[in-house]
């Protein structure tokens, strides 16, 4: 008897490793504040389109040659980091991010085509809106959280150009250290 091998897996746009550099840094500034925040790998960092949470193989390379289908149907995104925000709000927040100054229309047509796409494969999100987003850290409690919520408004944002290139198929492995992402196929923007 077989049994089905399950892999977490999601489909991102991936940024540049300047982007992923300046997002380290800008981390920086606001690890300083000493909040209890579990921060991401600046190498780790991307634009997360669609969780499709621990599917079966067969259903990985439904995905994956979904993702071909999609090679060359968009043009490379042009963008800049925007502002940095937390989720549900800066109030209360659960999620540190950074948004981007431009690109989000290209981005959510992009995403409604993964959406198509990942109909049958997962159930996922499904119904939630989608707001483009670069995933920073995940507040873990409430220690420092008035001078992460300062920090967070104060941020130096870099005015740099982003060119989004590539759209993946990603695997992601939890360890104790973090996760640990693989790229199982992708498709160019052109």
């Amino acid at each position: 008897m077989s049994t089905t091998k399950i892999i977490r897996c999601f489909i991102a746009l991936e940024m540049p490793i300047e982007i992923q550099i300046k997002l380290g840094d800008i981390i920086g500034q606001l690890k300083k504040t000493g909040a209890d925040v579990k921060w991401v790998d600046p190498s780790n960092i991307h634009l997360t389109l669609k969780f499709l949470g621990e599917i079966p193989e067969s259903a990985v390379l439904r995905a994956g040659l979904g993702l071909n289908t999609l090679k060359g149907k968009f043009k490379t995104i042009h963008s800049g980091l925007g502002g940095l925000g937390a989720f549900p709000s800066l109030d209360r927040p659960k999620v540190i991010w950074a948004g981007l100054s431009q690109g989000a229309e290209e981005i959510k047509e992009i995403y409604r085509e993964v959406e198509r796409l990942t109909a049958d494969i997962s159930e996922e999100e499904k119904g939630r809106e989608f707001s483009p987003h670069l995933t920073l850290g995940r507040v873990r409690s409430n220690k420092n959280i008035q001078q992460l919520k300062e920090a967070i408004k104060k941020a130096d944002i870099p005015k740099n150009d982003i060119r989004i290139t590539r759209l993946a198929l990603m695997k992601s492995t939890l360890t104790r250290e973090g996760a640990i992402y693989s790229v199982l196929n992708e498709a160019e923007l052109v």
